[in-house]
This record gives C-alpha cells, sequence and structure tokens, in this order.
C-alpha cells in the first residue's frame, strides 16, 4: 500500500509468496492481479 501524495512513501506490504506475473489491471472499481498459481480480485462485486 502507497501513501497518496507527492512523496513515495510504503505504508503496507502483503507476501502473496508467488510471483507476479504481469501489471495490475484497474476494471470498474475493481484491481486484477496475476500471480504464478492464483488471478485475485480486490473489490466489491457489482
Amino acid at each position: 500500500m502507497l501513501k497518496a501524495g507527492p512523496q513515495f512513501e510504503i505504508l503496507a506490504e502483503n507476501n502473496m509468496n508467488d510471483y507476479c506475473l504481469g501489471s495490475i489491471a484497474v476494471s470498474e472499481g475493481q484491481l486484477f492481479l496475476r500471480t504464478a498459481t492464483t488471478l485475485y480480485c480486490i473489490g466489491k462485486h457489482k
């Protein structure tokens, strides 16, 4: 998690125990993150 603002500041980190294989995709208020074994969706289901 990053702090919004002009200075780069890490607020928190989450260990996924896997490798990220691409950029985060954004769609309709949701974030999609793909690792080597799993596709994660962060946000509310519509």
